[in-house]
């Protein structure tokens, strides 16, 4: 609970210093191809969803959902964060994240906080950049078994195509994350395979 309050503590003050700055902003829309895994079954499917940011200076607000059917189950995905760019290539984020799977029998959730960072860097000039992020969950909670031995960490990689002359943008990126429930004997395992379309604005 400390963690989590420290987190949205964070969250708030960085959000809240934003206000005196010049915006830009971007959105987008993604086709993600999921395959999660638990305790030795695996769905796997098709989501979409879209994100939105919005920058001030050196600071980021983000937001991402994320909604579709993997077999048996739906996965529903929502998450909010806030970066700040400490050097060119270096950002710090702060984000929470619920996650829910939705059965005819009941709906799981996992709500996590997290931190991490991302590092990031051109490939083609200032048209195509790569980056890579890491992160590990502050506090995670969850609504199967016991509270005890809660974990989570993952990260992702991807490339970004800035079309030139054209506010476009496109995103191709894996990421895998894992959260785990010691105390129930819980574990599960999340890839995602996207690819984003956006529009960029200065």
């Amino acid at each position: 609970m400390t963690r989590a309050l420290y987190a949205a503590t964070l969250t708030t003050l960085c959000a809240g210093s934003l206000a005196a700055q010049s915006v830009a902003w971007s959105a987008g829309a993604s086709a993600v191809g999921v395959r999660a895994q638990s305790e030795g079954s695996r769905t796997t499917g098709t989501v979409f969803g879209g994100l939105a940011s919005a920058r001030f200076g050196r600071f980021e607000l983000e937001g991402h959902y994320l909604q579709g059917a993997l077999e048996a189950r739906d996965l529903v995905q929502g998450q909010l964060a806030v970066a700040y760019d400490a050097t060119p290539w270096l950002t710090a984020r702060t984000a929470a994240r619920a996650r829910a799977y939705v059965t005819p029998a009941g709906t799981e959730r996992w709500v996590t906080w997290l931190l991490g960072v991302r590092v990031e860097a051109p490939l083609i000039g200032s048209t195509v950049r790569g980056d890579v992020g890491l992160w590990r969950a502050l506090a995670l909670s969850a609504n199967v078994g016991s509270t005890e031995g809660r974990s989570g960490r993952g990260g992702d990689a991807g490339i970004t195509w800035q079309i030139p002359s054209r506010p476009l943008w496109l995103r191709l990126a894996y990421g895998i994350d894992r959260s785990a429930v010691s105390g129930a004997g819980r574990r599960e395992t999340l890839e995602a395979f996207t690819l984003t379309v956006g529009v960029r604005r200065h």
